[in-house]
């Protein structure tokens, strides 16, 4: 029996230079970015980390566009807060939120969570390892379907 998954696009992500979108499986009520929400934005632990991770997805939508330096590149995947030398705070809880940057002005948003500071690799913690196996899993089925009209995504289905 085949999965399938749809591209979404975040209406309220929409910015000058950046139409974010999500991947929502087709056996789930919401899509994976919304997952992210419901699961971290009232963790007051991380709050700060929250909300600068925002501030980024807000900074790069609406003043620079997906510049691959503002990515950390997470094998087919990337990831999101920027490298060090980017932020604003100090991340101490290592949140991560997984994406595909799939051109300068268009970037899938996945899941994420908060990586454990005993893995020293995503792929190997507990917490953040399974939706960084799925985002480099998505990405990888999304690069062989050689995608160049990104302004028709939203709907577009994905077999997995």
């Amino acid at each position: 029996m085949n999965n399938f998954a749809v591209i979404e696009k975040l209406e309220e992500f929409s910015f000058r230079f950046i139409q974010y979108y999500s991947v929502k499986f087709e056996d789930k009520d919401i899509n994976e970015f919304e997952d992210f929400l419901v699961k971290h934005q009232d963790n007051e632990k991380i709050r700060e980390e929250f909300n600068d991770l925002f501030s980024w997805l807000e900074k790069l939508g609406e003043e620079i566009g997906a510049e691959p330096e503002y990515f950390r590149h997470e094998q087919k995947a990337e990831a999101l807060p920027p490298p060090l030398k980017f932020l604003e705070i100090e991340y101490k809880f290592n949140l991560r939120l997984y994406c595909m940057r799939i051109s300068h002005n268009c970037v899938i948003l996945f899941n994420g969570g908060i990586k454990s500071k005993y893995a020293d690799k995503a792929q190997d913690c507990s917490v953040v390892g399974p939706k960084f196996r799925q985002a480099n899993d998505i990405a990888r089925i999304i690069e062989r379907m050689n995608i160049n009209d990104t302004e028709n995504l939203d709907g577009l289905e994905i077999e997995l």
